[in-house]
C-alpha cells in the first residue's frame, strides 16, 4: 500500500467530486489521508483495522446485519481512533446524523469530540464534503453540522435528556457510541 502524501492531499482538494467517491468507497482510504491529513503520519493498518472498518461502514451504507457492535480490543490498538474516523466518514456520506458519544472519563469524550469536530472542520473536509460546523454550536462536547444532524459527547452519568442518536428515516442516521470502559464494576449485594 502507498504512503499517503502532499500530493494525494492536493489532488483530492483539485478533484472533490472524484474524492467524495473514492473516500466514501474506501473507508480503509479515508483512514490513512485524513490521519495523514491531520497527523502528518500514516495509519498503518493491521489486517483487524481492515475487517473492522468493514463492520464500520456496513452501518454506514446500511448493509448491517446486527443493530449493535461490540469491539473488543486490547488497549492502544487504534479502536478509539477508527471510531473517531468513523464519525467524520459518517457525517461525511450523511450530514444529518446524529450522534451521541459517551465513555467512562469526560476528559476522553471531550478530547475525541474535538477530534472529530477537527476532522469536520478541516479544509479537506470541507472541500470534499461541503459541510461546515454551525459556529454557534461548536462547543467541544456539542456541536452541529449547519442544516444536518448533531454530535453529543457526554461521559457516563451525563445528561442527554432532549439529545438523540440516529433519525427516524430508513438509512443511516448516527449512532450511540459507548468507548474505551476499561473497567468492569461487580457489586457484591451481600450483607456484612
Amino acid at each position: 500500500m502507498k504512503p499517503i502524501n502532499d500530493d494525494d492531499i492536493r489532488w483530492l482538494m483539485e478533484h472533490p467530486l472524484e474524492a467524495r467517491a473514492l473516500l466514501l468507497g474506501d473507508f480503509c482510504l479515508f483512514i490513512r489521508v485524513f490521519h495523514f491529513y491531520m497527523m502528518r503520519d500514516q495509519f498503518i493498518l493491521m489486517p483487524f483495522h481492515v475487517e473492522l472498518a468493514k463492520k464500520l461502514v456496513a452501518y454506514v451504507m446500511g448493509k448491517n446485519e446486527k443493530q449493535n457492535l461490540y469491539i473488543g480490543l486490547s488497549p492502544r490498538a487504534g479502536k478509539s481512533q477508527l471510531v473517531i474516523y468513523f464519525n467524520a466518514f459518517a457525517f461525511g456520506a450523511n450530514p444529518y446524523s446524529n450522534f451521541i458519544y459517551t465513555s467512562y472519563s469526560g476528559d476522553l469524550c471531550v478530547k475525541h469530540s474535538k477530534k472529530i469536530r477537527d476532522i469536520v472542520e478541516s479544509d479537506l473536509f470541507r472541500k470534499i464534503f461541503g459541510i461546515r460546523i454551525d459556529p454557534s454550536t461548536s462547543a467541544a462536547n456539542l456541536w452541529k453540522i449547519q442544516g444536518g444532524g448533531e454530535f453529543r459527547s457526554v461521559p457516563m452519568g451525563g445528561a442527554i435528556t432532549g439529545f438523540g442518536a440516529g433519525t427516524f428515516e430508513d438509512h443511516f442516521g448516527g449512532a450511540i457510541l459507548v468507548d474505551d470502559f476499561s473497567e468492569i464494576c461487580v457489586f457484591d449485594n451481600h450483607a456484612e
